[in-house]
């Protein structure tokens, strides 16, 4: 359920300008700033996926920031961006969720990296993510990083400020619809299917929040999620390089 906003603090012209930002933005990183990314790691530029682990984490960071100096001079209720503990019996319910399905995770994975052949295949069908995932121990240490910086801010970001505001214009189905839009939107440098699937995935962690009156265990379920991911995807690509350099031809 979502929180009822108080006319007084209703979307002001600030809100409306950081939604227009959050939406525009990832079109100029999709068209211009990500191939340049891209571009540098086939040239093999040292540094480069750190680069853009940094500028992603101050990105994250800058744009929470904003949304709080919105909150704090207009004395809004925090409340509406779903930042208190919760509803005790949902969350307890959220929580058995969230472990099951980690320990599900972690059962595949542990699978997959039992398996040198169904690595190098996992890397071969993950080319649109691969100028993301780290691959020395630096960059795992980067990544982690962001992982948790994503967790926190993009949860902040799109379950607390965008849903309060797309809910607060438009009612609460399309206001989550809008919301989880502009959370794939935002994954729009990955490419338009990632999109998709991250409209999807910020379904399921709206009704995390919005079932359990809380951001913090879709938080925890985010951050997991990219850390898992990052340290699978590393090791795969890390496998598939190792498999190309001794110039074995990749399973079928």
């Amino acid at each position: 359920m979502v929180p009822q906003v108080p006319a007084a603090h209703a979307p002001g012209v600030a809100d409306h300008a950081l939604i227009a930002l959050m939406a525009l933005l990832p079109l100029g990183e999709a068209w211009w700033y990500w191939p340049r990314i891209v571009r540098a790691l086939a040239d093999r530029v040292p540094g480069t996926r750190r680069r853009a682990y940094r500028n992603l984490i101050v990105l994250e960071w800058a744009f929470a920031a904003a949304v709080v100096a919105l909150w704090v001079p207009q004395h809004r209720a925090w409340a509406v961006l779903h930042v208190g503990a919760g509803r005790p019996a949902p969350t307890a319910l959220g929580a058995a969720f969230v472990a099951g399905y980690l320990v599900l995770v972690l059962v595949r994975v542990g699978a997959l990296v039992a398996d040198p052949e169904r690595l190098v295949r996992f890397a071969a069908r993950q080319t649109k993510v691969d100028p993301l995932v780290p691959r020395t121990t630096d960059e795992q240490r980067l990544f982690a990083v962001l992982a948790v910086t994503a967790g926190l801010c993009e949860e902040f970001l799109y379950r607390g400020f965008a849903l309060w505001y797309f809910t607060s214009l438009a009612g609460s189905v399309a206001g989550f619809a809008l919301a989880a839009v502009l959370f794939g939107l935002g994954h729009l440098y990955l490419g338009r299917m990632h999109v998709v699937r991250t409209a999807i995935v910020g379904a399921v962690f709206g009704l995390l929040v919005t079932g359990t009156g809380s951001l913090w265990l879709a938080i925890v379920l985010h951050a997991a999620m990219d850390l898992i991911g990052g340290a699978v995807g590393g090791r795969a690509f890390r496998a598939a390089e190792q498999h190309a350099t001794a110039g074995a031809t990749p399973p079928a």
